[in-house]
């Protein structure tokens, strides 16, 4: 709704008419975005076409799901692989992360953590 508010303020048909030749209602929006914003991208021109011309989107999961395992599993999988900068260690430290963030929130971690001194990404890198 933010893009369409955007679109149709007077602001942007002012700075886009002014521009060009074209009035403002002749001016052709096209939207672009990569992963989460390319899913905006789409789903804006989709619900809005009368406003928005197109869209571009790029590497955008455009069916939303809930625990996508499918994409879990291959973040794992990069993470553990040195072929693209992973280990065995930084997945180790990412899935230690994960669990402390659930025991967090569960309000497992209530002054029983021990600090070393020495956060994940120092041990990584």
């Amino acid at each position: 709704k933010d893009v369409i508010n955007f679109v149709q303020s007077s602001d942007a048909a002012q700075k886009t008419s002014s521009s060009s030749n074209a009035s403002s209602s002749e001016v052709r929006w096209i939207t672009f975005g990569g992963s989460y914003p390319g899913m905006l991208s789409a789903w804006c021109h989709l619900l809005h076409p009368d406003v928005i011309f197109a869209a571009v989107s790029s590497s955008s999961p455009i069916q939303a799901q809930l625990d996508n395992y499918g994409y879990n599993d291959i973040v794992n999988s990069d993470l553990g692989d040195e072929s693209v900068g992973g280990s065995e260690e930084c997945q180790r430290i990412f899935r230690e992360g994960h669990q402390a963030v659930v025991a967090t929130m569960e309000g497992e971690n209530d002054d029983e953590a021990e600090d070393d001194g020495e956060d994940g990404l120092d041990r990584v890198a």
